[in-house]
């Protein structure tokens, strides 16, 4: 289930990333080239961590290309990866982008994940899952304070105790980022009222 505002910033980060991503489809199209490489994070998600710091052929090709300093990587079908998929590689919400890979201009700028790295990026990614949980219950707690207020209950027993579980949560979200290190993304725990964020 989608809030308002999650959808709508979904909607609008999927839409943008999806056009650049057909910018650079058609830029490639235009040297006649096919080969793409995917970009690499830290806490990607598990039907986008295999795939970073690849080289894929949008056109359904597979074998191997030659880069700027005469080394061989092999570049296998796009659609080998999960791309097509609503959580796969560049799917909804990926933070995944594309750069064209020229064969003997281009250079390996990302090279893939060891099994190390995939451990480290499974943390890093349920880390920001447990993140954006504390995210949605503090924007849930906020939502709820206000549908108090709009009702006219400013105050008493019930008023009282949706407030502190907006504080619960914030404070949860304190010691969270406290104890991993994180970034606090206070952006997120916003909510759109009629007098603005909250």
């Amino acid at each position: 289930k989608w809030s308002a505002e999650a959808y709508s910033n979904m909607y609008c980060r999927t839409n943008v990333h999806n056009m650049s991503l057909d910018v650079i489809d058609t830029r490639n199209e235009e040297y006649e080239n096919d080969l793409i490489q995917v970009s690499k994070h830290s806490g990607a998600r598990p039907l986008c961590a295999p795939y970073q710091g690849k080289i894929y052929s949008t056109r359904g090709r597979s074998g191997t290309v030659t880069d700027a300093h005469g080394k061989k990587h092999r570049f296998k079908p796009l659609s080998s990866t999960s791309y097509g998929e609503p959580a796969g590689l560049f799917g909804i919400n990926c933070g995944h982008n594309a750069s064209p890979f020229v064969p003997g201009i281009s250079t390996l700028a990302q090279k893939p994940l060891t099994k190390e790295e995939m451990k480290e990026n499974e943390k890093a990614y349920m880390r920001s899952q447990q993140q954006r949980a504390i995210e949605r219950n503090i924007r849930k707690a906020k939502m709820d304070v206000e549908a108090l207020k709009a009702a006219g209950i400013k105050s008493g027993a019930t008023y009282d105790k949706a407030k502190k579980r907006v504080t619960y949560y914030k404070e949860k979200m304190a010691w969270f980022v406290e104890d991993t290190g994180r970034k606090r993304r206070t952006e997120r725990e916003e909510i759109v009222t009629k007098d603005g964020f909250v």
